[in-house]
């Protein structure tokens, strides 16, 4: 039995048929974002709305390119903000469910950000490399992201005046740090080679 933290990283690769983000353990050197935004007018300011952030899949997928679904829409959190700015580093947990695996499996998540004035939202692929492992454990993981959600004016005149509402995922670096931690699994057994990570497959 271990515990790891995979990190959401900028950089991507091919894994088991999948084009997607790396997800991994150690971080990328630069970062990127996820943003659902819109821009619009509006003559009664301050504007509002609603933002939502959380894994809308987690999935084992296989080396033949199929999937086992481990949870969907997991680890939501959603604030309603009016004229104001939130930035930083947030969380949410999941449980896990226990899982058995086999040595050429992947882990595959989908992070989906929204904002609803007027409704805007976008999702993003990561995948692990081959995992190595023989099982991941019941346990609950925490889900922490680096969010900026806005709705505020950002110009304008007398009678009309510019806003911003947004939903922005940030990833891949050491300040803007998106990732999943206290994944607990099992290796491959006695003599077994353990976790894969640092090669793609």
């Amino acid at each position: 039995m271990a515990i790891t933290t995979l990190w959401c990283r900028s950089d991507s690769h091919t894994i088991n048929g999948l084009s997607a983000l790396k997800l991994d353990i150690t971080n990328s050197a630069s970062n990127a974002t996820l943003p659902a935004t819109f821009v619009g007018l509006t003559n009664f300011p301050p504007p509002s709305c609603n933002t939502t952030f959380r894994l809308q899949s987690v999935a084992i997928r296989h080396s033949d390119g199929s999937e086992t679904s481990l949870g969907t829409n997991v680890a939501s959190t959603g604030k309603s903000l009016s004229g104001q700015i939130i930035q930083g580093v947030y969380s949410a947990t999941w449980n896990c469910p226990q899982t058995n695996l086999v040595a050429t499996d992947a882990l595959h998540i989908i992070w989906f950000t929204q904002e609803d004035n007027p409704v805007r939202t976008a999702t993003r692929d990561w995948v692990s490399p081959q995992l190595g492992w023989s099982k991941l454990n019941a346990s609950t993981w925490t889900v922490y992201r680096y969010e900026y959600s806005a709705a505020t004016i950002v110009g304008g005149g007398p009678s009309q005046f510019q806003f911003l509402v947004a939903a922005v995922l940030y990833y891949g670096d050491g300040t803007y740090t998106t990732y999943l931690d206290g994944l607990d699994y099992d290796e491959e057994g006695p003599g077994g080679s353990g976790i894969f990570f640092g090669s793609d497959f």
